[in-house]
């Protein structure tokens, strides 16, 4: 049953593209603009929605004069309801009413549109859209200037009105799986958050929770993952019984779950109610007892793999909770002993290690080389010094030889010992 109740909730967010959108258009306060009518208004409505990712099909109810020409209605297939100038007050109260009977009539898979004058001042549509986003409706918002409504976090999607007009690009939307996002703040910029069940993946021994934070920024900062706050930590545990444990005069927040099965319900809830609609870059890392028993969380990070803006990373008890299909899901995964000590995650730990090889096998070589080269060396030193050797022998046997000829030379004065003699001194000078 946790499946099915896991899978509506990012069913209803992967249809928001192709629901429906119903539009409520308050025509006192957002007129048709000067040199246009209203085929060429609700034209241009249509064109900038699926410029925005809105594929389905709309639904337009003009509030006006019904008393003018109905031909251009029927002709843009845009219904009208007689709401003239008159009580502002009132006419607000009607739109109001009518919105939230289609939230009603067309149920949660719809889109729904707002196109009036200033709400900021008015805690009931403030009221309505926090009722409606809890309840996982879309609000889409278009308002004649720029209004503290269109920054306003109820609403997904906003316009000016007269850039809507005209078929103009939002002033923010929804991203979906597929958009392109090409405008991204870097991983080390964005927020990082985590979601820490700490009852599941407790400290190591010897440190309290400062010291495995400090750890496990120190990992995330490794790879890339910066801009870590005491306030983007949760932690998740039986409040109940390790309060003591984990208070650590910290300001991080404790969010009680008295079971496994508590805490992974909540940690799923909550990282996918901060990753959805989410247009910022945002790092959501997730240290949880073993998900591997739980596809619903195998589908929510395939599905959020195809949003650029969105990384997810995880932390497990043990390696063999890590398939490859989940390793392939995720940015990257730590085991919880080593995350928790600063270590590397899955993966990185065996690059490191065949890095350290073969820069070890580099030294080695360059080792042998330097070895070689001095045995060469030597051996080249050796044999110059023999040669050496060799000559000087050679020579102190020629000088002697010489010496013992110049004496028979002098006692027999013979021509021939003269001419050995030459020659001698010849082969010795060569």
């Amino acid at each position: 049953m946790a499946i099915d109740y896991y899978h509506t909730i990012l069913s209803v967010f992967e249809g928001l593209r192709t629901a429906k959108v119903v539009v409520l258009w308050d025509m006192v306060e957002c007129p048709i603009p000067d040199g246009m009518d209203v085929v060429s208004v609700s034209n241009n409505i249509r064109l900038a929605l699926k410029n925005a990712g809105y594929q389905g099909d709309v639904d337009m109810n003009a509030f006006g004069d019904a008393l003018q020409p109905l031909d251009g209605f029927l002709k843009a297939k845009v219904s009208i309801d007689n709401l003239p100038e008159g009580d502002e007050e009132e006419r607000r109260q009607m739109i109001l009413s009518h919105f939230l009977c289609k939230a009603v009539e067309y149920g949660t898979q719809v889109n729904l549109m707002l196109i009036m004058g200033d709400t900021s001042g008015h805690d009931q549509f403030s009221n309505a859209f926090d009722l409606l986003r809890r309840k996982r409706y879309n609000i889409i918002l278009a308002q004649p200037k720029d209004l503290p409504m269109l920054i306003s976090g109820f609403v997904s999607t906003t316009w000016l009105w007269d850039s809507l007009a005209a078929g103009g690009k939002a002033l923010r939307s929804l991203k979906f799986a597929d958009d392109d996002i090409s405008a991204m703040a870097t991983s080390s910029s964005a927020e990082t958050i985590i979601f820490w069940d700490i009852s599941g993946c407790p400290p190591p021994l010897g440190h309290n929770v400062l010291h495995t934070v400090a750890n496990i920024a120190d990992a995330l900062n490794d790879m890339g993952y910066g801009n870590l706050t005491f306030n983007s930590i949760r932690l998740y545990c039986d409040v109940f019984k390790m309060a003591d444990d984990v208070h650590c005069d910290t300001i991080i927040p404790m969010l009680h779950g008295s079971t496994e099965e508590d805490r992974r319900k909540k940690i799923f809830v909550d990282f996918i109610c901060k990753a959805i609609c989410h247009l910022d870059s945002l790092n959501l890392v997730l240290i949880m007892e073993d998900i591997s028993r739980h596809p619903e969380f195998l589908h929510a990070f395939k599905f959020f793999k195809g949003r650029k803006n969105i990384k997810i990373l995880l932390s497990q008890p043990q390696p063999e909770n890590v398939s490859d299909e989940l390793l392939s899901s995720v940015e990257s995964v730590w085991v919880w002993s080593s995350l928790s000590l600063a270590g590397c995650a899955i993966g990185e730990e065996e690059e490191e290690k065949e890095e350290e090889e073969e820069e070890e096998e580099k030294e080695k070589r360059k080792e042998k080389n330097k070895k070689n080269k001095e045995k060469k060396k030597k051996r080249k030193e050796q044999k110059k010094k023999e040669e050496k050797e060799e000559k000087e022998e050679a020579g102190d046997f020629v000088v002697t030889l010489l010496l013992w000829l110049f004496q028979c030379s002098k006692k027999f004065r013979s021509h021939i010992v003269i001419s050995l003699l030459l020659l001698l001194c010849v082969i010795n000078y060569k």
